[in-house]
């Protein structure tokens, strides 16, 4: 059943979604900062070639000290993003 819901995910878009993230990419992979973000754009291309029949897994999320202080500066500059008329 899988196999019949790949080729029919395939023929119907698939295809245009697995050339969107390959080209995405190769993009990403052009500049230094996106080469990981590039890597896991290939990554969910494998997965979009295939997806029925595929099990998704949870991981735990790291914790730790480093995990707290990039959260606060992703915060930061997402707040400074939205509304660059306040000042803190």
């Amino acid at each position: 059943m899988s196999l019949i819901g790949n080729i029919v995910f395939f023929i119907f878009g698939g295809f245009l979604i697995f050339l969107g993230y390959v080209l995405g990419g190769i993009l990403l992979c052009l500049t230094i900062i996106g080469i990981p973000f590039g890597f896991m754009c290939f990554r969910l291309a494998g997965g979009v070639i295939a997806p029925f029949g595929r099990e998704v897994r949870t991981t735990e999320p790291p914790g730790g000290a480093i995990t707290v202080i990039m959260n606060n500066v992703v915060a930061t500059c997402i707040h400074r993003g939205i509304s660059p008329s306040l000042r803190f």
